[in-house]
């Protein structure tokens, strides 16, 4: 089984959750990338970190699959910083009915340092989904994303 096929087994149920699903339907950096695109991409490229940086590889997919779950059109939003700010908490509590640990909450709250100042990363799965986070975010704005085989793959699962 190769790794792609082991992370989608690993996220499957969370993949399928009507929630998480919801994320399709919100754009996210940019117009062809939903949220739950950017959400899938950044568990994957943590979990794939994770094998090289340690660290619990389980709750690195968790909580990157979960790290922007706050479910509102934030192009809406009157204030960009303020939704910068906001949307982790907002996530984590959307989050919640998935049981997350203290690990998955903590790499759901602490994904945009430094933006978040006082969310600091102190776990390794926390620096861990933080940089997926920035990887990410690069790739998709500079249109790499595209070019990428495994965001085709997980591109399809987003639709």
């Amino acid at each position: 089984m190769n790794q792609i096929q082991k992370f989608l087994q690993m996220t499957g149920d969370l993949r399928r959750d009507p929630k998480v699903r919801a994320m399709g339907r919100i754009a996210h950096h940019t117009e062809r990338i939903s949220c739950l695109n950017h959400c899938l991409f950044v568990s994957y490229v943590g979990y794939r970190l994770s094998r090289f940086l340690g660290g619990d590889a389980r709750a690195i997919a968790k909580g990157g699959l979960l790290h922007d779950l706050y479910l509102c059109d934030w192009k809406k939003e009157r204030s960009l910083y303020r939704h910068l700010l906001v949307h982790p908490e907002m996530a984590v509590r959307n989050a919640q009915s998935f049981h997350l640990t203290a690990l998955e909450a903590g790499i759901i709250r602490k994904h945009m340092w430094p933006v978040t100042f006082f969310a600091f990363p102190t776990r390794r799965e926390e620096f861990i989904v933080n940089l997926a986070d920035k990887i990410c975010a690069v790739a998709e704005v500079t249109g790499l994303y595209w070019h990428l085989n495994c965001c085709k793959s997980l591109a399809a699962l987003g639709e």
